[in-house]
């Protein structure tokens, strides 16, 4: 017999894979922002504009 995992790992691990979905949707923002506007100069203010919103999905989460 395995012994059933906690509940509260369970539930920690799906907190971490929305993470890990959020960031992934923030990096391809980041791709589509730097390619839609070539010059450097913009993508670093999406990724300026975009960590702050990053920051307070986190909190949220947990």
């Amino acid at each position: 017999m395995v012994p059933a995992e906690p509940r509260s790992e369970n539930i920690n691990h799906t907190k971490n894979i929305r993470i890990l979905i959020k960031i992934k949707i923030v990096i391809i923002i980041f791709i589509f922002g730097i390619k839609n506007r070539r010059a450097e100069n913009d993508g670093a203010v999406i990724i300026l504009n975009t960590l702050p919103k990053v920051k307070s999905a986190t909190q949220r989460i947990k």
